[in-house]
């Protein structure tokens, strides 16, 4: 169970792409995961697409997402605004756009 643990974890560094969006067919709704998501929860819990635990698990890894990113642009704004940029400027905006990506990236090439 560690093992699986730490690979959903490893792999939610990696979950910069996020996951497409829900997609509705014939009134049914499905769900289009991201293959790194979906590889996440099903290796790390062994569970599928029809399982309840698998939509707990997706939802889990979108939420964290969406917070990393949020807390990376918060990072940045704080970072580039420290080094005496003016918040709104284009120097502000590409300081911020070049930190982004530069975690992002630091983040693919460590897993």
């Amino acid at each position: 169970m560690l093992k699986s643990s730490a690979a959903l974890l490893s792999l939610c560094a990696l979950l910069t792409l996020g996951a497409q969006p829900a997609l509705a067919a014939d009134a049914v709704q499905t769900v289009t995961v991201h293959p790194s998501i979906d590889r996440a929860c099903q290796d790390a819990l062994h569970v599928g697409p029809n399982d309840s635990l698998y939509a707990a698990c997706v939802a889990s890894l979108k939420d964290t997402l969406s917070a990393t990113k949020k807390m990376h642009a918060e990072r940045c704004q704080t970072a580039c605004s420290e080094a005496g940029l003016t918040e709104g400027s284009p120097a502000f905006d590409r300081c911020v756009a070049n930190l982004n990506g530069a975690l992002a990236q630091a983040q693919l090439s460590s897993n």
